[in-house]
């Protein structure tokens, strides 16, 4: 927490990945409810009861994939246009902006200020997709960082996840 609170207007902390064994599920929100005050914004990729456990928080953005957002409605969702509803639905529970990665099928941003942008992702030999969702979220923090529109974040984030998946190492 001391380095944490270094943070303050308008720095982002991603806040990702399975929770530590033996952590409270309260832990991302509790770093969130910490530096909230100060201005920091979160992005949070996480799943299950620690992603729903944020969004009372009012995460800047948080990134749930496929999976991730058939665990967390309990619902068999199998393409973008059943998912849209759900996206809608984070935002309403309090997401400010919602990044959905649907693998082949490229993502969907549901954006506070502009509403909703679909990009289909490239087609191309899938090597492996480790690591690609965060490097999808890695694209989309650096237009955010550059000051980049919704739509253009949206592009480096489904060109940055897609070029790691269809790298072979």
């Amino acid at each position: 927490m001391e380095k944490l609170s270094l943070f303050g207007d308008s720095d982002l902390i991603v806040l990702a990945g399975s929770l530590p064994s033996g952590a409270p599920v309260t832990l991302y929100v509790d770093l969130m409810a910490k530096l909230r005050t100060r201005g920091v914004r979160f992005a949070v990729d996480a799943a299950g009861e620690a992603l729903h456990a944020v969004l009372g928080c009012q995460p800047f953005l948080i990134k749930p994939n496929l999976p991730e957002l058939c665990e967390l409605f309990r619902a068999d969702i199998s393409s973008v246009e059943a998912a849209i509803p759900y996206g809608i639905r984070l935002q309403e529970m309090g997401a400010r902006n919602v990044l959905l990665s649907m693998g082949e099928e490229g993502a969907v941003l549901f954006s506070e200020a502009d509403g909703m942008f679909r990009l289909d992702a490239p087609h191309a030999k899938v090597c492996n997709t480790v690591g690609a969702g965060d490097s999808m979220l890695g694209g989309f923090l650096s237009g955010i960082v550059r000051g980049l529109s919704p739509a253009e974040c949206l592009r480096l984030a489904v060109a940055s996840g897609s070029a790691t998946a269809f790298a072979p190492w």
